[in-house]
C-alpha cells in the first residue's frame, strides 16, 4: 500500500515552454511608473551625471590612443597608480578608525599585568582558582 499522493499522476511539464523570469516589473518595463515622479526624477539626474563623464573618460582614452600612442602604457600605469593609491590610503584610514574605535570601547578595562587585580595572586580574592581541579578525559 501506497499514500494518495504518490499515487497520483505528475502533471507533464511541456518542454516547448520556456518559464520567464521577471527582473523587472512590468509596469516598470513598459515605463509606467504609476504617477512616481521621485522616481523618475532621480533617475534622470543619474544618467545626466553619469553621460558627461563616461565621454570625458572615453574621450580622454582616444585622444591618448591616437596622439601619444608610446605614452599610453606609461599613462595607464599612472592611473592605475592613483585607483591604488585611494584604495591604500583608505584601507589605511579605515584601519586607524577601527584602532580608535577600539581604544575608546575598551580603553578603561583592566590588564593583566603584574599588580593588576584580575591576577589571582591573593587566596582569598573575589576570583576562582581553579588550579586544584582534575580534569578526565573520557576515552
Amino acid at each position: 500500500m501506497s499514500c494518495t499522493t504518490c499515487n497520483q499522476e505528475e502533471p507533464k511539464m511541456d518542454n516547448n515552454k520556456v518559464k520567464e523570469i521577471k527582473l523587472v516589473p512590468d509596469q516598470i518595463a513598459n515605463g509606467n511608473f504609476d504617477g512616481n515622479f521621485f522616481f523618475k526624477l532621480i533617475a534622470f539626474i543619474v544618467i545626466l551625471i553619469a553621460l558627461p563623464l563616461i565621454l570625458i573618460v572615453l574621450i580622454t582614452q582616444l585622444f591618448i590612443t591616437f596622439f601619444l600612442p608610446k605614452k599610453l602604457p606609461v599613462v595607464v600605469k599612472w592611473f592605475r597608480g592613483i585607483g591604488i593609491g585611494i584604495l591604500k590610503w583608505y584601507g589605511n584610514f579605515r584601519y586607524r578608525m577601527e584602532i580608535k574605535k577600539r581604544e575608546k570601547q575598551f580603553g578603561k578595562n583592566r590588564g593583566y599585568e603584574q599588580n593588576s587585580e584580575l591576577v589571582n595572586e591573593k587566596p582569598n580574592s573575589e576570583f576562582e582558582d581553579l588550579k586544584d581541579i582534575d580534569i578526565f578525559n573520557k576515552k
